[in-house]
């Protein structure tokens, strides 16, 4: 059995390099210690490539959301534009 996992919280604006790496360091947690030895299937809207509008990443974020199993929420979720 696998587990879909998607990763939430603030990526752009005056923090995006520091953003970015919180959410590089929560997928390394995430895949080596949280949910057990299940297989484990990340989706981490902040390895998307720079360049797209606000809306581009939304979109592709909410598609993301609708195939996880579960949502881990960064520290700070709650004041993304997301």
């Amino acid at each position: 059995m696998k587990t879909v996992i998607y990763l939430a919280g603030p990526i752009s604006g005056p923090l995006m390099t520091e953003n970015r790496e919180r959410f590089r360091n929560v997928e390394a947690r995430v895949l080596a210690k949280w949910f057990g030895n299940v297989e484990k299937v990340i989706l981490n809207p902040a390895t998307l490539p720079l360049g797209l509008t606000e809306q581009d990443y939304m979109s592709i974020g909410i598609q993301m959301l609708f195939v996880a199993d579960v949502g881990v929420m960064l520290e700070g979720w709650e004041q993304s534009v997301g």
